[in-house]
């Protein structure tokens, strides 16, 4: 059965824009359309919903949810106008000349009159990139004005963050403002008391797991404040470590300062952020209640100074970095390499004083051999398969590919000389929008017939079982690559008694 996949969209800064861009109004105007349409009555509905995201960035779980499945189980994509598909010019643009037409994927923007299958190639492109560049520059806009009411709060002396800061709490009184949690706040000033005392960081994380103090995460776990974190997490029963300690005794709000702006985000596109130079900083004085005072957080600084220029010596190259996972703790194991014997441990033993995985230790070389091992025998029993079921040449297929591709490029130098005959006069509007529509349906037809080329080429090189699709260029290996072990798997299981499990980026091609 054919479906339609309403999109559905409400940003931060748009609920201030009124009832009518609600999930709901949407909603309701997208179904009036449908039931109004006589094509569109026997179609399957199918809901995707990004609530509190930004149309800046196409980084939204529904969107890619949505667009994975565009061409597939997906046929007709609505939206309420362009601004909800996305204010970026350029992936607006994009998605609506090339992408859809390409996937065959019928696009419909209800207040924007718009309707692909009304259009012929790209004649409705200067109309949708004047609107997606109206659109773009809203949101440049929209993300300056916040800031700058941002910086008015900050220096106010205001607390912005989702989740307060561990041993504070909001103030039920006063909007924006930080109290002691008579809960944490103790724990945060023992921190600094063990740590005057002479304990090092690694000693106050022992000490406190051993009393079973709760971690923060544990913390906010159990108060069910933990989904409010804007970061993830290797596991989901986290403990003290000496990375959480350093991290308050070096935390300056501890002594009532507001201290915020550490970072920016590069652009309104992206998530990415840098640092800003601590001039820049934008620091209040007494801005809440302090948990330790100016003198005792100097003198924990002074204490903690000697060990930071100790660190535990991590290679700067890892070959199976974040691969390694511990089955009884659920931490990455840490690479050691200025040792006798290089290896990977368990960093909870550290921190724990009883853990099942204390004596987790795995000699580099030994781990190597293990899996350059495992690799070979997958590669020998799928090229024993591949041999067995007579796999047919590829080479008159690449070559045709290739020959699509040049003609692909062909295509696109022609189109950009039309846009600069346009633009010099040599070429009337109308003579434009032909040539350019005829330009568009030869790339579909030849992007069409280059997808079906790639689609048997991945069918020689790829088994139903999901093999990676190049399997003879890893013919003969004898020794791992980065590259290798990130593309062909996903976790190493470790468990207490130091055996190993490899989970595969494809389906094992040995069958127990």
């Amino acid at each position: 059965m054919k479906t339609i996949a309403l999109y559905l969209r409400l940003s931060n800064e748009d609920i201030n824009e009124g009832e009518s861009d609600s999930i709901s109004n949407q909603r309701d105007l997208l179904r009036n359309y449908i039931s109004s349409k006589k094509d569109l009555q026997d179609y399957e509905i199918l809901e995707f919903i990004d609530d509190g995201y930004g149309g800046a960035t196409f980084d939204r779980p529904a969107l890619n949810k949505l667009l994975r499945l565009t061409g597939k189980t997906i046929d007709i994509v609505i939206v309420k106008d362009f601004s909800r598909f996305g204010r970026n010019l350029i992936e607006v643009g994009n998605y609506i000349d090339q992408v859809f037409p390409f996937l065959g994927v019928r696009f419909i923007a209800v207040n924007e009159d718009y309707d692909s299958n009304n259009y012929k190639g790209s004649t409705a492109c200067i109309d949708v990139g004047l609107k997606a560049l109206i659109y773009e520059m809203y949101s440049r806009d929209i993300s300056q004005k916040i800031r700058a009411v941002q910086k008015s709060k900050f220096q106010k002396g205001e607390y912005l963050c989702t989740l307060p800061l561990y041993g504070y709490m909001r103030c039920s009184n006063v909007k924006n403002k930080l109290i002691q949690n008579p809960e944490t706040a103790p724990v945060v000033k023992r921190i600094f008391e063990l740590a005057c005392e002479g304990k090092t960081a690694t000693q106050i994380a022992v000490i406190f797991n051993t009393e079973g103090v709760p971690s923060p995460y544990m913390y906010h776990r159990a108060k069910g404040t933990d989904k409010k974190r804007g970061w993830k997490l290797s596991s989901e029963n986290t403990i003290w470590t000496n990375a959480i300690v350093h991290r308050y005794l070096s935390d300056e709000r501890y002594t009532g300062k507001q201290i915020s702006r550490k970072r920016t985000k590069i652009d309104i596109n992206t998530k990415k952020t840098k640092q800003i130079p601590r001039s820049e900083w934008i620091i209040c004085e007494d801005a809440h209640e302090p948990i330790v005072s100016r003198d005792v957080w100097k003198q924990a600084q002074l204490v903690m100074k000697p060990y930071r220029s100790k660190p535990y010596a991590i290679a700067d190259y890892n070959l199976f970095k974040g691969l390694l996972k511990c089955e009884y703790c659920g931490r990455t194991l840490t690479f050691f390499k200025n040792i006798k014997e290089p290896c990977y441990r368990c960093p909870t033993r550290r921190f724990v004083t009883f853990c099942e995985c204390k004596d987790v230790r795995i000699n580099e070389q030994q781990l190597k051999d293990f899996v350059l091992s495992e690799i070979q025998r997958q590669i020998r029993v799928f090229v024993f398969e591949e041999i067995k079921n007579g796999k047919p040449d590829n080479n008159r297929f690449q070559v045709e590919v290739e020959r699509l591709e040049k003609q692909l490029k062909q295509l696109d130098c022609k189109k950009t000389l039309l846009f600069e005959n346009l633009a010099d006069g040599k070429l009337i509007k109308e003579d434009f929008k032909e040539k350019t529509a005829e330009l568009c349906e030869k790339k579909i037809a030849l992007e069409k017939e280059k997808m079906e080329l790639l689609q048997k080429l991945n069918s020689i090189y790829a088994s139903e079982d999901n093999v990676p699709k190049e399997w003879g260029k890893y013919a003969g290996i004898q020794e791992l690559s980065q590259q290798l072990v990130a593309e062909l798997i996903q976790r190493i299981k470790v468990f207490p008694d130091n055996s190993l499990e490899i989970v595969w980026n494809f389906k094992d091609c040995i069958k127990d």
